[in-house]
């Protein structure tokens, strides 16, 4: 709009007016931007009271809890030890577990750390799906008695007191998740390492520290710190924390408050690191305290590049062709070092069998050196008939000699009698002359206990006489054809290879005579059984060892009772142990050498099958002459005596060679026999 100078200073109403209309307009604009901010206050009380209220509403419904007290007769009865098929392993029983030397230190000087975080619940597909009452067995598990460290003082629980209550308190969280949504989380797991360069209060101490989030937040936990397994690493102490995302508290034994809401954001990405964190910064405070350079760091690996790179996917075909290739490659491995272990088997036994054709020609040749000697033996040994008739009239002569000394003996007391009479009389005719009534007593007295002292000495004296005499024909006799030596304390000769024995007269009938000869006659009898006990012993080739004491010992419990007793007593006396040292070093030789024991080979007839065991194991080793029964190995013995050999020697049957006694005194030996193993 265009306007004059002069009419603008006359005064121009369309100019008025313009400028009127301009503020009216800022006006009203004015006004409606003051009405719309006090209307926007306005709505923004309003909206601020309703914030507030509904705030306050859902805190009111948020702190509300849930009383639920589990009436006595829905209480658990469960037993006080968890039940064993819960965790039991057959793998545990079989391997032994090892110490590791790996190292997980990164670049960054830290440590990674094992966390194992599972969420369970109604809707639980991963690995298995769920199971009513999974929650409490997975509790039980984690307290069982077996595997805590240090015992009951390995486990606690912020809702339960024992593991009755504390599977009550989780059937009742059960109960309560039922009637939540249909795929509810129950309970969540929590699997920790935990260094093994702490001791077990400090252990300790770190779990309680982790156990410090859970507390602020009001969950339910339950822990329990375990042992390495038996078929694991030794290194390997961890923790099982089992815990509720609901909160909840103890109000009394089986009495709880559960919260209406849950923290759900423990189970996200981020809680878990939030948790993962937690656990790092607990084991590494206390790992300072205790003054020990390691530290953990919540990265996993993969975030701190120590992990394997991520392989992408090749197919089903692909994947079995590779495990399939690599079972191969592990059974071609194991039948290589089986094929190695054979190799060395069959050259152990090629040089077994080596060993015993050798042995085969020495049992041979000892086999007839003995056969010649038992020939020889029965040839010079008188007849059985002649041998009793001898031994009868030694005993005779025996009975005759203890006849004589018991007439000695009665002559002897008979004429003491009166004299110890005639002694009597004349004391006691000085007394009554020479003292009075009351010293006369006293010697009456005295003089009567020595007569009874003499007369019990005169009383035992004959009994032992009579004992002595009774016992003579019991002494062991033994005949000898060896001229000139002392057979059980008598003197034999020999006469055209008759034997006669002269009787020895007894001792005088004195009592330490006669106790010293009872002595004598036990101790040659004790002698003969501990040699009978030890010639079984070795027969039955019973297993020598040393006791607590360093002494050896063998099992005796074969024995007869007559001889095991004398064995129990004189095992630990030198000879004793000097025998038993012998024995378990011929077992410690043969069990080192594999040493064939000659008397095995002896006993039995089958010595010529090890040649052919030989011959066919190694083609090469020629095989060995076969073995001769026991009749061709007489006959080869008389015929050797007929060619000059042992000229003073007959021949003897077969059949009484067969019939000899298989077990002979060494007293009873014939003398060229003995001569023959002192030479040999």
């Amino acid at each position: 709009m265009a306007i004059d100078y002069a009419e603008l200073k006359a005064g121009n109403r369309e100019a008025a007016q313009a400028l009127a209309d301009a503020r009216s307009a800022r006006h009203l604009t004015s006004r409606r931007k003051r009405e719309e901010a006090s209307a926007e206050r306005a709505d923004e009380g309003a909206r601020r009271r309703r914030k507030a209220m509904s705030d306050r509403e859902a805190e009111a419904f948020l702190s509300r809890r849930l009383h639920i007290k589990m009436p006595e007769g829905d209480r658990p009865r469960t037993r006080s030890r968890t039940p064993r098929k819960l965790f039991t392993r057959m793998v545990e029983q079989m391997l032994r577990g090892t110490v590791g030397v790996t190292n997980a230190r990164g670049s960054d000087g830290r440590h990674s750390i094992h966390f194992a975080f599972t969420a369970r619940g109604f809707g639980s597909k991963n690995g298995r799906r769920w199971r009513a009452g999974e929650a409490e067995r997975a509790a039980l598990y984690s307290v069982r008695e077996e595997a805590l460290e240090g015992g009951e003082l390995g486990w606690w629980s912020n809702v339960a007191d024992d593991r009755n209550e504390l599977v009550a308190h989780y059937r009742a969280s059960e109960a309560l998740e039922a009637n939540d949504r249909a795929n509810a989380n129950i309970y969540l797991v929590e699997v920790i390492a935990l260094p093994a360069e702490l001791t077990a209060e400090q252990r300790r101490q770190a779990v309680k520290r982790i156990c410090r989030q859970l507390e602020r937040l009001g969950l339910a936990y339950t822990v329990g710190i375990h042992l390495p397994d038996a078929a694991g690493d030794q290194r390997n102490f961890h923790l099982h924390l089992v815990y509720s995302m609901r909160p909840c508290q103890r109000v009394a034994p089986y009495e709880w408050q559960f919260a209406v809401t849950k923290r759900t954001e423990i189970n996200t990405p981020a809680g878990i690191m939030q948790r993962r964190c937690a656990v790092v910064v607990a084991i590494n405070e206390t790992l300072r305290e205790a003054g020990i350079d390691k530290r953990y760091t919540p990265l996993s690996n993969r975030d701190r590049g120590m992990a394997q790179p991520i392989r992408g996917k090749v197919g089903q075909q692909a994947t079995w062709a590779a495990r399939r290739l690599a079972a191969a490659d592990d059974r071609h491995a194991s039948l290589l070092i089986l094929q190695d272990q054979l190799r060395q088997v069959r050259t152990g036994l090629v040089d077994a069998a080596k060993w015993l054709g050798s042995a085969g020609a020495v049992v041979r040749r000892r086999c007839l050196g003995m056969a010649i000697k038992l020939s020889d033996a029965e040839a010079i040994m008188p007849s059985p008939a002649a041998l009793k008739a001898k031994m009868r009239d030694h005993l005779e002569r025996q009975m005759s000699v203890a006849d004589q000394a018991t007439r000695a003996a009665r002559a002897k007391l008979t004429p003491a009698r009166p004299a110890v009479s005639q002694r009597l009389t004349s004391m006691r005719h000085d007394l009554g002359a020479t003292a009075g009534a009351s010293e006369l007593a006293n010697r009456r007295e005295v003089l009567g206990t020595h007569l009874a002292g003499m007369r019990s000495h005169t009383v035992q004296t004959v009994a032992d006489i009579a004992t002595w005499v009774a016992a003579i024909p019991q002494h062991p006799i033994a005949i000898e054809h060896d001229t000139g030596r002392t057979v059980g304390g008598d003197r034999t000769s020999s006469t055209d290879g008759e034997t006669f024995v002269t009787p020895t007269p007894p001792p005088s009938p004195i009592v330490g005579e006669m106790q010293a000869a009872r002595h004598q006659a036990a101790l040659r009898r004790q002698r003969e059984i501990y040699d009978e006990a030890l010639a079984m012993l070795r027969r039955k080739r019973g297993r020598v060892w040393l006791d607590a004491d360093g002494r050896y010992d063998i099992d005796d419990a074969d024995l007869p009772t007559r001889e095991r007793g004398v064995w129990q007593r004189l095992k630990s006396s030198a000879e004793a142990q000097s025998d038993l040292a012998d024995i378990h070093t011929v077992q410690q030789q043969s069990v080192l050498t594999g040493v064939l024991d000659i008397d095995a080979v002896e006993r039995a007839t089958g010595v010529s099958a090890l040649p052919s065991a030989t011959a066919l194991l190694d083609p090469t080793i020629p095989e060995a002459e076969p073995a001769s029964p026991p009749d061709d190995l007489l006959q080869v013995a008389t015929a050797t005596k007929q060619r000059g050999v042992f000229a003073q020697a007959e021949s003897v049957d077969p059949e009484q060679a067969r019939a000899r006694p298989k077990g002979r005194d060494k007293d009873q030996t014939p003398a060229i026999l003995q001569k023959s193993e002192h030479e040999r």
